[in-house]
């Protein structure tokens, strides 16, 4: 069996919640030795449990999907190792707690750090400057070091003091803008921050490059990695239809951005269940079916026809041909 094409690579991971996690798993997952640095006096949220050493059972149901996380519901009597998005996100990880607060703490790190070749963090911004243990210090102690610090606005800029987790993040991005549902407040969008997902596997991306980069050179960098430049050019079409022609797009929900119609996802009959029992199968929802329809030319509108039994209000000259459909998509 062949090598993961990171053994023999050292990440020391200093990351939290999600998007940073997420990064040095992929990196532990491609081989790399991961060692996760913790502290026994701060426990922050969401990266081991609800960010107490011991959250009450009462406390976990209350917070939604990720005191769920806990199986049964029950933080149990090491709750610090049960905790559903810690182990996904620190498979394949070493651990180690360090106070570094003191000056034994940040002694050794840095003895740590000497043996790595990536940090990897992305707490609020100037946490580890503060700490003592910024990039300036460290490539000091190693100086062919790596560190890939990402925050959510990078390390300069207007921006640079803002904190946020994903949705936060995403919101001022203009992401919430045109994701969600035309009648819905832009506020009001999913819980699953796309903004978390795309940052880790950039991050892991940008330390690959910059592992070649030290191959070719012999040279550590310093990455200020932005997570809310790298969520930005995922709507580039967005920017673009404003850059050059100043108009400000909206959420189109599940309808298609320009030009199939119908296109989206419909709320069916409950009726719909008995006629197509292959289609609609019976489940714990069953008076909450939908079905997505997706129609790109005259061809499938005519096969949508058939479907639904050539109703006459299919033949009205509002839906006569692709442009007539798309322009009366509310009807």
């Amino acid at each position: 069996m062949s090598e993961l094409p990171l053994k023999g690579i050292r990440v020391i991971d200093m990351t939290v919640v999600w998007a940073g996690p997420y990064a040095c798993q992929l990196l532990a997952d491609w081989g790399a030795e991961v060692i996760k640095v913790e502290s026994l006096q701060y426990m922050p949220p969401i990266t081991r449990n609800l960010g107490l050493a011991r959250p009450p059972k009462e406390l976990a149901i209350t917070m939604g999907a990720l005191g769920r996380g806990f199986p049964g519901l029950d933080p149990g009597d090491r709750p610090w190792n049960r905790l559903a998005t810690f182990n996904d996100h620190l498979r394949n990880k070493h651990s180690c707690t360090m106070d570094l607060r003191r000056p034994k703490g940040i002694e050794m790190y840095k003895s740590l750090v000497k043996m790595g070749d990536l940090v990897i963090e992305n707490n609020s911004p100037g946490v580890m400057d503060r700490l003592g243990i910024g990039y300036s210090v460290l490539k000091e102690v190693k100086p062919d070091i790596i560190m890939i610090s990402a925050p959510g606005y990078g390390a300069t800029g207007p921006y640079k003091s803002y904190v946020g987790f994903g949705n936060a993040i995403m919101a001022i991005c203009g992401c919430n803008w045109i994701r969600g549902y035309p009648e819905t407040a832009p506020m009001t969008t999913a819980t699953s921050t796309w903004l978390d997902a795309t940052s880790g596997m950039a991050i892991a991306f940008a330390a690959i490059m910059a592992l070649h980069h030290r191959n070719k050179t012999g040279k550590g960098q310093f990455i200020d990695f932005a997570q809310a430049e790298n969520l930005i050019h995922h709507y580039p079409e967005a920017i673009m239809d404003y850059t050059m022609n100043r108009r400000v797009q909206r959420t189109p929900g599940n309808r298609h951005p320009s030009s199939a119609a119908p296109y989206g996802v419909y709320r069916c009959k409950p009726e719909a269940r008995k006629v197509r029992p292959d289609v609609f199968a019976p489940n714990q929802y069953a008076d909450d079916q939908w079905i997505s329809i997706s129609v790109f030319s005259d061809e499938q509108w005519q096969g949508l026809c058939r479907a639904m039994g050539n109703h006459p209000w299919t033949k009205e000259e509002n839906f006569a041909n692709a442009l007539s459909r798309y322009k009366n998509q509310d009807e």
